[in-house]
């Protein structure tokens, strides 16, 4: 090979023209005896093998992760709770100092008495109904009459059911009309004095628990 690029020097010119500095160092090296072909084939295709880069501070990846925009979706942002209207709690009320009387109309010509004589009674209840006899369809009737006893969580009850009805003003109105309920309260403390109310979820309250009333309560 070495007598074949010193017979031919245009051969040799034509080749230098497309090796690198190094390249080119080897085959002079290798032309002038000093190295076997070998060796200079290996040096030369090692020479001509580009450098790889120099390795970075920190990986691809966790560049593109510090750049990139998330593509997992945000959580949604909590929502105000949407107001709810207020349900009036159904926990016994302070019960008034005996004697005291409640009576409940019910607009229909049914009556609910309820009452406490004294400290050593207990609470108690009578339901006087409408009768054929005394409506004015000759028809209508309320029932069948019945008394008894209020226990302790009852007369609190019922005194819950009475401040509702004396708070519903919007719902209070000056004349008694059919269905209207009408509640009339005497306390000790305080004159006698009747309420009307028409309207109310307090009036369909209190008309279930009157209704609720009976034999258990004895």
């Amino acid at each position: 090979m070495s007598s074949a690029l010193s017979a031919r020097p245009d051969l040799w010119h034509t080749a230098a023209m497309t090796m690198s500095t190094t390249q080119r160092g080897v085959m002079d090296r290798f032309l002038a005896g000093a190295m076997p072909v070998t060796l200079a084939v290996g040096f030369a295709q090692a020479a001509a093998c580009p450098s790889p880069p120099a390795p970075t501070s920190a990986p691809l990846s966790a560049g593109l992760a510090a750049t990139s925009p998330s593509t997992s979706p945000s959580p949604p942002a909590p929502r105000d709770p949407v107001p709810q209207a207020p349900t009036p709690s159904l926990a016994p009320a302070p019960v008034p100092s005996p004697p005291w009387t409640v009576r409940v109309f019910d607009g229909s010509g049914n009556v609910w008495r309820l009452w406490r004589d004294s400290g050593a009674l207990p609470a108690a209840f009578a339901y006087e109904p409408m009768s054929p006899e005394r409506s004015s369809s000759g028809t209508f009737s309320g029932g069948e009459a019945r008394s008894g006893r209020l226990t302790s969580m009852q007369e609190g009850l019922l005194w819950q059911h009475v401040q509702r009805l004396h708070a519903d003003t919007a719902h209070h109105i000056d004349a008694r009309r059919m269905g209207t309920l009408a509640l009339e309260v005497t306390i000790a403390t305080a004159a006698p004095g009747t309420t009307l109310v028409a309207g109310s979820s307090a009036v369909d309250d209190v008309l279930v628990f009157c209704g609720s009333l009976g034999p258990a309560g004895d």
